[in-house]
């Protein structure tokens, strides 16, 4: 039981929505040292003891050096695209997450259709767009004012950008017009 509700956090790190996982937590004192490392790294909290209880293809990303092309190399590597998506959060979490490690998470979820995630994470890149005074990057990536339509996205998983293009310029097509 312990697992599945960690599944379900790992969802929700995946769409940068970082809550407790009650859950888990309720059910913690009958965990599994590996949930238990898991739960952490969710949390942005994995200590070195807890990377060889982790599943093999999140270490390199619980690992504390790993930035950079490191880190955007170890999310590469992993064998799925869930994998990948809850990896660029824990990096996001632990404040290691770059630029590209932000585009690399929102190509991932473009390419596989899951519009909360994308939402999030292009909302992400265009309010650090606009912190750093990039006006026309932020602008670009501003899901944030489209927000109110975010059901009518049609996302095409052929191509990211094309996604990022649609929300930019507030259009809405279907595939067949992109």
């Amino acid at each position: 039981m312990a697992r599945a509700d960690l599944m379900q956090c790992a969802a929700h790190v995946a769409s940068l929505a970082f809550e407790p996982c009650s859950a888990f937590d309720a059910l913690r004192a009958d965990a599994q040292s590996a949930e238990l490392a898991y739960a952490a790294y969710l949390a942005g909290r994995a200590t070195a003891a807890d990377l060889p209880l982790l599943p093999a293809h999140h270490r390199a990303v619980a690992a504390p050096g790993t930035v950079d092309a490191a880190a955007v190399s170890a999310l590469q590597s992993m064998p799925d695209a869930l994998s990948r998506q809850i990896g660029a959060a824990v990096l996001l979490e632990t404040g290691r997450a770059t630029p590209a490690v932000i585009a690399l998470a929102i190509d991932n979820a473009s390419a596989q259709g899951w519009r909360r995630p994308l939402l999030a994470w292009l909302t992400l890149q265009a309010q650090r767009a606009q912190a750093a005074g990039d006006t026309a990057a932020a602008d670009a990536g501003a899901p944030a004012y489209h927000a109110g339509r975010v059901g009518e996205l049609n996302l095409d998983r052929a191509s990211p950008l094309r996604a990022r293009e649609r929300l930019a310029r507030g259009s809405w097509a279907s595939r067949a017009q992109g």
